[in-house]
């Protein structure tokens, strides 16, 4: 039998078959911690670190992160896109909306351009457009 001298660091853990003691070096522990593979007790039993590493976890939250600011400068895009829309139909509108009243102040009629004084436009509309009149009220 031969003996040998270990200066090192060992770290006595339980095999999850056998429940066996046996030890492992500090630097593979954590080696095997990191990439998950396996390894295996005196009887060959293997053994894996499944838990997630403190670097494991710091990635996972950082691309979430990622993903969440990602989502939310979209979302912010799509926001700004649709007040821009909202403006331009808001301002396109309120030009017609002028246009018909300077129109309208100048004897035109909204509906067949016919132009009259702006008593007996009133009176037009009213005979010879009674629809148009049922929408605007």
């Amino acid at each position: 039998m031969t003996t040998q001298l270990f200066t090192g660091t060992v770290s006595v853990i339980h095999c999850a078959t056998c429940s066996m003691a046996f030890g492992i070096t500090v630097e593979f522990q954590r080696h095997r911690r990191e990439d998950h593979a396996e390894f295996f007790c005196p009887m060959k039993h293997a053994n894996v670190y499944y838990g997630e590493t403190e670097l494991e976890k710091t990635k996972r939250a950082l691309a979430h992160a990622q993903q969440c600011s990602q989502s939310n400068r979209e979302w912010a895009e799509r926001e700004q896109r649709r007040k821009e829309e909202a403006q331009r139909k808001a301002s396109a509108f309120k030009g017609q909306a002028t246009r018909a009243k300077k129109r309208a102040a100048h004897g035109l009629c909204p509906c067949c351009n016919r132009s009259f004084a702006a008593t007996r436009m009133a009176a037009h509309v009213r005979t010879k457009h009674p629809d148009f009149i049922g929408a605007t009220q």
